[in-house]
């Protein structure tokens, strides 16, 4: 209800502001009105201060002082006069009291007025007009007068603006803060309550303000937002279905592409076990083997079936399409398997398949199965740039680095690295690499689905590959992958 504090405050504070100023105003011409009034009672007095003085210089003393203070006296209503001497002793009736600095004002011909209250409390004003004639006696008329209502109704009108402004701020504060907290405070806070749940995720809840003003259209916008927002989520993980679903078809693809270039070298590899297997069989056949040589036969017949089983076994599972098992594997181990099941493929190329492995198991959290693909694509594509005679080698170690680009501290990688001496990659082909279907070699020799496929696997488990070629020298590829360490399993499914 913050808002509708800061709301009340502020329309509190210009009432006050404009109460305030209509009370200075109101005040003011009061005062206004009375100045005037006193200054024509001056006027008038100036005026009878004339007529005395005549009647003094006529009469004398007596006759102006008895018509001052009988006859003006009682013709001015609610006025007393009183005639004075400036140089009265202090036992005089008409002595004045006043202070040393008046009675000079007076000497001087200067009026004086002045406030006092007399012994029931009652405001008086008391004007006094110097009346002397040259060669006369110094004399000053006194007038008092009463000015108790002026007072009176000034202080009552301050009194009225004090509790009429006192009333108005009271009423406007309780009826501000209630609407403030009804029509702002309360839908801010239903409104800031959805887009906390929104933020956490919950499209699903309404807001349902019923106002008619712009917060009502806020909440029924944010709510058509939310409504957007769940469709638009929902078509994404639709789409995001079916792009993994193509991404696992494009990945098996790839494998039974591989598969199949390895097809001809396999059936290659199994003539002679099946020759072996074959001679053997007809020696014991047609009786020539018996006895020991007999029982050498069926072992040699058994043991060639069991080389054929494996490598049959190696293809299969290869090529067989699963979900992603995500566990602890050993990057040493899938090297070697990997290396064993394409050196058929090497040898009819006539190409040297070494490995460098490290003596640890280099352990990460991975899926076998597709780190197996990564490396097969990466061999094979090695094998079919190298010529005949060359060298692909496949070595595997850890080291303490950083993920390129990205800032974070420093960490155990373990390293798969796959070279060749092949005639390299031209320089402007590199940034396109691993782009999907993008392909140098023969027609038959690949889909360019390869590299591409292994930048996946490789990205959808943490790590990132490292490409250094040189044309006419070779090309250099490197699989970085967390070390157990510091991997952390990845989803049952990564974008």
């Amino acid at each position: 209800m913050r808002l509708a504090r800061k709301i009340t405050v502020a329309i509190g504070a210009a009432i006050l502001v404009i109460m305030a100023t209509h009370a200075y105003f109101l005040v003011r011409s009061q005062i206004v009105l009375f100045d005037a009034d006193l200054a024509r009672s001056v006027n008038l007095k100036r005026a009878l201060r004339a007529s005395i003085a005549q009647v003094w210089q006529a009469y004398g003393d007596s006759e102006a002082q008895d018509l001052v203070e009988h006859t003006i006296s009682d013709a001015i209503e609610g006025s007393h006069v009183r005639w004075t001497w400036l140089d009265a002793p202090p036992d005089d009736p008409r002595h004045l009291d006043l202070p040393p600095e008046q009675l000079a004002q007076l000497r001087g011909g200067e009026r004086l007025i002045v406030f006092r209250k007399d012994d029931g409390d009652r405001l008086e004003r008391y004007t006094y007009v110097p009346a002397s004639l040259p060669g006369k006696r110094p004399a000053v008329l006194e007038f008092v007068e009463s000015i108790q209502e002026q007072h009176t109704f000034i202080e009552a009108s301050r009194l009225q603006i004090a509790l009429a402004t006192a009333g108005i701020l009271l009423a406007c504060t309780i009826a501000v803060y209630w609407l403030g907290i009804w029509y702002v405070g309360r839908p801010i806070e239903r409104l800031r309550d959805r887009l906390r749940a929104v933020a956490s995720g919950d499209f699903d809840s309404h807001v349902a303000l019923r106002q008619n003003d712009e917060i009502g259209d806020l909440a029924r916008e944010i709510d058509a937002m939310c409504a957007g927002l769940t469709e638009a989520r929902q078509q994404l993980a639709t789409e995001t279905d079916a792009r993994m679903t193509a991404l696992d078809h494009l990945r098996h693809t790839d494998r039974l592409t591989t598969i199949g270039q390895l097809a001809a070298g396999v059936a290659h590899e199994l003539g002679t076990p099946l020759s072996v297997i074959a001679g053997r069989a007809e020696m014991i056949v047609s009786g020539e083997a018996t006895g020991e040589r007999a029982t050498a036969s069926a072992r040699a017949i058994v043991e060639q079936t069991n080389q054929m089983t494996a490598l049959i076994r190696q293809l299969l599972d290869f090529s067989r399409h699963r979900g992603p098992r995500f566990g602890l594997a050993s990057v040493r181990a899938i090297c070697a398997r990997t290396v064993d099941m394409l050196s058929i493929m090497a040898r009819r190329r006539h190409i040297t398949l070494a490995t460098e492995l490290d003596d640890d198991p280099l352990l990460v959290s991975a899926d076998e199965h597709q780190i197996q693909q990564a490396l097969v694509n990466l061999l094979v594509n090695a094998m079919q740039t190298t010529p005949e005679g060359g060298r692909v080698e496949v070595t595997t170690g850890e080291r303490r680095t950083r993920r390129p680009g990205d800032g974070t501290p420093e960490g155990d990688f373990v390293c798969l690295t796959v070279t060749d001496n092949g005639p390299g990659i031209p320089a402007e082909n590199l940034p396109r690499l691993f782009e999907p279907f993008f392909t140098t070699k023969d027609p038959g020799e690949g889909t360019g689905l390869g590299l591409s496929v292994t930048q996946g696997i490789v990205r959808d488990h943490g790590g990132w590959i490292e490409v250094e070629s040189q044309v006419g020298v070779g090309s250099r590829f490197a699989i970085w992958l967390p070390a157990v360490a510091e991997a952390q399993t990845p989803p049952h499914r990564a974008a």
